[in-house]
């Protein structure tokens, strides 16, 4: 596997079919499907997710969103959505939420 098929696995296995990331409709109520334990130097958590799974109108800057997969998860707040240009040449969207617990 490559790179970029592996971390397309672990996305595939957090986020159960038919779920959207970044959609109110999501699967048990998730938003954000992410691993808590991806944070930055800030202990903000982060999800990267494809751009078609992305909806502006529920995840933007301010939104509280429930934020995890479907054996945990926490509310958060969106500190900022951006662009992210990977090696493979996909453009994803990385969203930086702030933990409320």
């Amino acid at each position: 596997m490559t790179d970029g098929s592996v971390a397309t696995a672990k996305r595939d296995r957090l986020t159960p079919k038919g779920a959207r990331s970044g959609t109110v409709e999501g699967v048990n109520g998730i938003d954000v499907y992410t691993d808590l334990h991806w944070e930055d130097d800030d202990a903000n958590l982060q999800a990267l997710i494809d751009t078609d799974e992305f909806d502006p109108c529920v995840v933007y800057p301010g939104a509280v969103v429930e934020a995890g997969h479907e054996h945990a998860h926490e509310p958060a707040r969106v500190v900022r959505t951006e662009l992210h240009h990977g090696l493979e040449g996909r453009v994803r969207v990385l969203i930086t939420l702030e933990r409320l617990n």
